[in-house]
């Protein structure tokens, strides 16, 4: 109920998950067309809905061979151009004919996902040419659709990071451009980065948009996928605040968090950790009022100023009206009990080639709490790590900040209290 509306929504499994399923070309005509309600009830509640195109059905693909990998049951065959370039832009073009009815919406077409991962697994060459065809059969069917991509996994991904090719945004810019074509906006994924690296991704597209004549004011910057460290822990609603305030500060056009709501109608059997902002039955996570605060934000703010009082930690206050506000405040940094471990497995010359072994923060910290068994070599180490954090204790329940002459907001004293979404209001 505290969103009436969204400012948009990628639609993941539109044609992917159609085009996977189908038998034939005809198959998924009628698959699309059966969509055409759903969608048009999305636009009440959207200003954008971006429909990514990746993935060749397998009943087109070039590749002969069989196998699937980790993503959703992806099938290599998925990841290869098409036997039949003509089959293919009838089936963009089934796509344009049923997407340019759902009116009083933008339509975002976004080719491809990750290609830098497995999701793409032919050439560069063929990739530049599968784009050329899918945008322009979309500009002949809906002209008024806005195409793009290629909405890498990090922003200086490449296609199977080979040495020779550069950054894929950059080769997908330099080839548009070469070839006349439309790229009306740039897509990228966050996962595992700094957040300053949001900035950095987008200052790096326009300063080549520019080079190659495209208009970097005019073109929009979209992270169409982003996640923050320490889901489904207390810290982790902290995580989620500063990458939220790094979208604001990089003012791309539209973020759409992976996800909105969970994989899983109950708890991942594989033990990750949650993804959602909010469970299939609607319980909310703390990443919920995070999102929820930061759009507010976006609506109807006369003026935020962020504080930083000390080291860690950050207070967002924004102007609703006279002497009225919204504010959060969030402490970064590691969360103590596991900067006691932390500090532990470093005296005993613990690498952090041996800590990627869990692959997040969050599974580190799951695994110090269950004293998860770890390769041979530093088990002693990791035993004496978990019991860092155990006497370590929880983290502190309140938060005092002196915000004394704070610059464009006064404020004298301010007491802040945890909540049970693991945030902090303010109380002034």
């Amino acid at each position: 109920t505290q969103f009436d509306d969204h400012h948009a929504a990628r639609l993941f499994g539109l044609f992917g998950w159609n085009a996977k399923v189908s038998k034939d070309l005809a198959d998924f005509k009628r698959r699309i067309r059966a969509r055409k309600e759903q969608l048009r009830a999305l636009a009440k509640t959207h200003d954008k809905l971006i429909v990514h195109i990746s993935g060749v059905p397998p009943w087109l693909s070039a590749w002969e061979g069989e196998g699937t990998f980790e993503g959703g049951g992806w099938e290599d065959k998925q990841a290869h151009p098409p036997k039949d370039v003509e089959t293919w832009k009838q089936m963009i073009r089934e796509l344009a004919l049923v997407f340019r009815e759902v009116e009083g919406v933008e339509r975002y077409y976004e080719f491809w996902n990750e290609p830098d991962l497995k999701y793409w697994q032919g050439s560069l060459e063929d990739f530049l040419a599968l784009y050329e065809a899918t945008v322009t059969t979309i500009r002949e069917t809906d002209p008024e659709g806005k195409v793009g991509g290629p909405a890498v996994n990090q922003w200086n991904g490449r296609i199977h990071k080979k040495t020779g090719s550069d950054v894929l945004v950059h080769e997908l810019i330099r080839f548009a451009a070469r070839r006349e074509l439309p790229l009306d906006f740039v897509s990228w994924h966050h996962f595992g980065r700094p957040v300053a690296a949001i900035a950095e991704a987008q200052a790096s597209y326009a300063a080549e948009l520019a080079k190659h004549g495209f208009d970097p004011d005019a073109t929009e910057y979209l992270v169409t996928e982003w996640s923050a460290p320490g889901r489904g822990m207390p810290y982790g609603n902290a995580f989620f605040a500063e990458t939220m305030l790094g979208l604001f500060r990089a003012r791309v056009d539209a973020q759409t968090a992976a996800c909105w709501e969970e994989f899983h109608a109950k708890p991942d059997p594989k033990g990750f950790p949650p993804w959602g902002l909010m469970t299939q039955q609607g319980d909310r996570h703390g990443t919920w009022y995070v999102h929820r605060f930061f759009d507010r934000l976006a609506r109807d703010s006369r003026g935020v100023a962020v504080v930083r009082p000390d080291d860690e930690t950050v207070v967002v206050v924004s102007r609703k009206d006279d002497a009225v506000f919204d504010l959060l405040v969030w402490r970064t940094g590691v969360h103590p009990p596991l900067e006691a471990a932390l500090r532990v497995l470093e005296e005993a010359d613990v690498d952090r080639d041996r800590l990627r072994w869990f692959g997040t923060v969050d599974r580190l910290e799951r695994a110090l709490r269950a004293r998860a068994p770890v390769p041979p070599g530093w088990a002693e180490a990791f035993e004496a790590a978990c019991d860092a954090y155990a006497a370590a204790g929880p983290a502190p329940e309140r938060l005092v900040l002196e915000l004394a002459g704070a610059s464009d907001v006064t404020v004298e004293f301010a007491e802040s209290v945890r909540t049970e979404h693991g945030l902090s209001l303010i109380h002034i």
